[in-house]
């Protein structure tokens, strides 16, 4: 009886090694078997078996074998002739070495172990083209270049990873085993290159392709590793749009992981999925103050941390995690003893990284917070409170400096460095670790991004100029703050000053330099008007998708990890572990451990739109690294080495020679008036200013502005006391400071720059005062007596998004020739409600220059504005606006073919118009900025100031249609009746402030109408 079953398994032996084929079979394993089979089959020939049926039939099951065999191999052989890297047996046994190596790095951490895992599985996928198992080979790949990345920090192998992703998944049939698994692998390294770079449309794509592995895999083992990636991409968009839904989605998909794992024959739950669903419920708690899901937290966080062992790599994760958790719930309700647990479990997580691994920024992160936490707590002695603080500053410090960390986390521990410095009173640390942060600023919003993209990324450093500029004046340094303030805001306009740099000197001196300069300025200024988001004149711009979430492929036992979290704290100070994805441990009858991604629908095949954005990228990311070469080129040399860099304090005292330039700074730190002048920089500190009360003005005003509160007396007075508040708060002391007083008759107004941060650059600080029923309300005001109340009987004041700008704005010549204003006037816009102000300001600007050109209506559309712009050294806008708060380079003037072709705030940053003068934007608050990025100072405004315009007339809201056309009435009759000459500078903040106090005489009940105009530049 046991010859027989001997025979029969002989039999099929030979069978399974010739039909089973070349996946996941060494090939010698395979001959091996053939020959073992075959052999025992010959002897066994003579002997006599107890059913006569059974030698028959191990012969027919060899037989086929060998046949199948012998197919396969003529098949493979012909495939080879028209494809010579085709070598499935060579790709069966890279993919074992590959999957093996695998392992062992998730295992131990070995970096090399995961060289050799990539070199392999990347031979395996180059040798099994048009091989069945290519998707799972290519799914492994993915997940080990993205794991490599992870610790490396190399963006060409993220780069590959979605490259790999999406050429395999697009090219592979819907029936491909393990698709699932490939497309979620995909989805993650497409998460995490827009988490760690910026660019949404990454995220909109992995979202797709997420959701496809998720239905791909749906009557498989990988649909819980492909759950999990769905939760993370779901999270990390969360973190961009902060989306409640997103994060409840996110965590429902993980519990759903959960429960799926629980409900098998195995009874294990996969480790990473209980970490992250951890650190996912923390984050819920903070935004939802769900008792139950803090207590959640704790109880799957304490089960991860119990169930990794303590080699594995990612039991760091699970301590910091579990360490987040208990940190948060001892800020709700305070335990001493837990408190103490999260910084000991903190310490242990930061200790036992590895130097080396870009997560341990995020666990030393974790740690200074907790410590910092211990700080502040009540009962503790205070000796032990003074070390709890200066034990937090060093892993601040490490992990806000950390070479490997990439920079979103860099930001966020610079951040919280100084504000540890700073509450322990160490100011010029304070000052050092911002300061870093704000060197990154440039990075974080780096030049491969769309500008929407780069604009999202700097609203994460908001108001971190204004707190180092208030650490740099509790520091005794002045100067410093103000450089700061130069540096840390207005990245973007500096950005395009840089690019503008003047190269007369290059020229002479080193042409072919300033050929270079040119030459890749242009190059770059084509590529970032082509792609998208946001699109140039004449194309309509391309919206991206949405994002998805992190996984893993194999899911061995308990160990099982696609998104080890990690614990990267926003510049909020808001618990928020960073989402970080590492390769999961092999497993059997799986693939190794890789977070799943990408969605046919999305892969394929790969379209032409994706090409393009992908090669667009690339393109963009050489020319910075070119851009960046050429610059330090030219900085080496004798005499250039502050080209295309911001002023020095010297240069920027130099400008404010015709009157002082005022920061406002606002902080939580302190607040103050930081005044500019020519022979020194000194400071008028403003107690009364704070956060907390500028967002309350804030309010009032954005309510009284309503179209139905403009005339609302109520409203208005509420907003007369805004302006009541900036007078006592912040103008007087300035006033006071720099000794302003109304001028004696005949004599002009002083003038003043101001330059407002944060929230306060939605208020109007020039109309600041208690203005009567006359205009005119008497108030104390220091020396010789009473004076009016108010700055607007005082000075004439400008706004300057930064004192470089204002630098560059002057360095242009003044127009030399009579004004020749073009006026674009549309009483009527395809989608929009009547403007019909509109034809009486164009009638005001012919009647004050009679050589205006003016364009309304169907002739006012893009080309001819262009063509106008080119020709004009004046421009008059009287039509609507459209602001965008989430992306300001997207807001727009709405001309006549609006509806076709872009007129953005980025379309018209591009323009280089020379001898542009005065432009007014006679429309709704075209010199308003967007959300969280006040400091940016992206607006219309703004942007007319880029592309060559002197002088810009904007508004700070609403306008009322008859109001505003009486306002450019008068501003035009004070410019006509100013004297004209050749090279004599129009002085457009002269005649914004006269029309202002006209307006004030009239509507005095009414601030709303007349307090929003302002006037930016010289």
């Amino acid at each position: 009886m046991w010859l027989a079953v001997f025979v029969l398994l002989e039999g099929l032996l030979v069978f399974c090694c010739g039909a089973l084929g070349d996946r996941h079979l060494n090939r010698n394993v395979r001959r091996s078997g053939l020959l073992a089979g075959t052999m025992g089959l010959t002897a066994e020939n003579a002997r006599d078996l107890p059913l006569p049926w059974i030698h028959p039939t191990a012969v027919a099951l060899a037989t086929a074998g060998f046949c199948a065999f012998g197919m396969r191999f003529v098949w493979t052989g012909l495939r080879q002739g028209r494809d010579p890297g085709l070598d499935p047996a060579k790709a069966a046994e890279d993919y074992l070495a590959g999957r093996a190596n695998l392992s062992r790095f998730d295992r131990a951490g070995d970096v090399g172990a995961l060289d050799a895992s990539v070199d392999k599985l990347r031979s395996a996928v180059r040798s099994s083209r048009g091989e069945r198992a290519r998707t799972e080979y290519a799914a492994n790949l993915v997940m080990a270049l993205r794991g490599r990345y992870e610790r490396l920090r190399d963006a060409d192998d993220l780069d590959e990873a979605v490259t790999t992703g999406r050429e395999v998944a697009g090219s592979a049939s819907a029936r491909a085993p393990r698709r699932g698994v490939l497309l979620s692998q995909t989805s993650c390294a497409l998460r995490l290159r827009h988490d760690h770079f910026g660019d949404a449309a990454d995220l909109a794509e992995a979202l797709a392709v997420s959701r496809e592995a998720v239905a791909a895999a749906r009557h498989s083992e990988d649909r819980v590793s492909c759950l999990g990636e769905l939760s993370a991409v779901l999270r990390s968009r969360f973190e961009r749009e902060r989306r409640a839904d997103d994060l409840d989605e996110a965590i429902e998909t993980l519990e759903l992981a959960v429960r799926t794992t629980r409900s098998r024959d195995r009874p294990f739950v996969r480790v990473v999925h209980l970490t992250t669903l951890c650190r996912l419920l923390v984050e819920r708690y903070g935004r939802s103050g769900r008792w139950a899901d803090l207590d959640r937290a704790l109880t799957v966080g304490r089960q991860a941390a119990q169930r990794m062992p303590p080699e594995y790599r990612l039991y760091d994760t699970c301590l910091n995690n579990l360490a987040l958790a208990l940190r948060v719930r001892y800020e709700h309700t305070p335990d001493a003893a837990e408190l103490d647990e999260a910084v000991a479990l903190a310490r242990e997580a930061a200790k036992n990284a590895p130097a080396d691994d870009p997560a341990r920024a995020g666990h030393q992160l974790n740690l200074a917070l907790a410590l910092h936490s211990r700080h502040r707590a009540d009962g503790r002695a205070e000796g032990a409170r003074a070390a709890d603080l200066k034990d937090a500053v060093p892993p601040a410090r490490s992990a806000a400096t950390s070479p490997v960390a990439d920079v979103p986390a860099r930001v966020a521990a610079g951040v919280v460095w100084g504000d540890i410095a700073a509450t322990a009173g160490e100011y010029a640390e304070a000052v050092t670790a911002l300061e870093g942060v704000i060197e990154l600023l440039p990075r974080l919003a780096a030049r491969e991004l769309h500008r929407p993209d780069q604009e999202h990324r700097l609203g994460q450093g908001a108001g971190i100029a204004a707190n180092a500029a208030a650490c740099a004046l509790a520091a005794g340094q002045p100067e410093k703050a103000v450089a700061l303030l130069e540096q840390g805001r207005g990245v973007l306009l500096g950005r395009v000053l840089d690019d503008r740099a003047d190269l007369t000197a290059l020229r002479h001196h080193h042409p072919s330099l300033a050929d270079q300069f040119t030459k890749l300025r242009d190059t770059r200024d084509t590529l970032d008007g082509v792609p998208a988001p946001e699109s140039p004149l004449g194309t309509e711009p391309v919206e991206p998708d949405g994002p998805d979430g992190p996984d893993d492929l194999d899911g061995p036992d308990d160990l099982d990890d696609s998104d080890g979290p990690n614990a990267a704290i926003h510049p909020n100070h808001s618990d928020h572990p960073d989402s970080e994805s590492h390769p999961e441990p092999e497993g059997e009858g799986e693939v190794s451990g890789i977070p799943e991604g990408r969605s046919a629908g999305a892969l394929a095949p790969v379209s032409r739109q994706v090409l393009e954005r992908e090669n667009g990228r690339k393109a963009r990311r050489a020319l910075a690294s070119q851009w960046d070469a050429l610059l330090a080129d030219i900085r080496s040399r004798p005499g250039f080495e502050g080209f295309a860099r911001g002023p020095d304090v010297a240069a920027l005292r130099a400008t404010a020679a015709d009157g002082p330039i005022v920061f406002l700074n606002v902080s939580p730190y302190r607040s103050d008036a930081i005044v500019l002048e020519a022979d020194g920089v000194r400071t008028v500190p403003l107690p009364g200013v704070t956060l907390d009360a500028v967002d309350e003005q804030v309010r009032t005003t954005v309510d009284a502005v309503r179209p139905e509160h403009l005339l609302d007396p109520a409203a208005q007075a509420r907003f007369a006391g805004v302006l009541a508040w900036l007078w006592d708060a912040v103008a007087a002391p300035v006033a006071e400071a720099l000794d302003l007083r109304p001028p004696p008759p005949g004599a002009d107004p002083a003038r003043v720059w101001w330059v407002p941060t944060g929230p306060l650059t939605l208020l109007p600080v020039h109309s600041a005062g208690r203005h009567g029923s006359k205009g005119g309300a008497v108030g104390g005001g220091g020396k010789g007596g009473a004076v009016p109340a108010n700055l607007l009987d005082r000075a004439v004041s400008s706004y300057v998004p930064t004192v470089r700008t204002l630098r560059a704005a002057r360095a242009r010549q003044p127009e030399r020739s009579v004004p020749r204003p073009l006026v674009v006037a549309l009483r009527d816009t395809p989608g929009a409600a009547p403007l019909n102000g509109a034809p009486a300001e164009a009638d005001a600007v012919r009647a004050a220059f009679p050589r205006a050109r003016v364009l309304s209506d169907g002739e006012a559309d893009a080309r001819h504005v262009l063509a106008e712009l080119s020709r004009r050294s004046w421009a008059h806008f009287a039509c609507h606006a459209v602001t965008e708060p989430d992306a300001p380079s997207r807001g727009r003037l709405l001309l006549h073919d609006h509806e076709r072709r872009s007129f953005s705030v980025a379309d018209i940053s591009r323009l280089r118009l020379r001898n542009a003068e005065l432009a007014y934007l006679s429309s709704c608050s075209t010199a308003r900025p967007g959300h969280r990025l006040y400091d940016e100072a992206i607006h219309l405004a703004s942007s007319f100031q880029l592309a060559g315009f002197r002088q810009v007339i904007a508004t700070l809201w609403l306008l009322d249609d008859h109001v505003g056309a009486e306002f450019a009435t008068q501003v035009y009759e004070q410019l006509a009746a100013a004297p004209q000459g050749a090279g004599r500078a129009v002085d457009g903040a002269a005649a914004v402030h006269r029309a202002t106090l006209t307006a004030r005489e009239r509507y005095p009940n009414f601030p709303a109408l007349w307090a929003g105009h302002i006037h930016v530049g010289p």
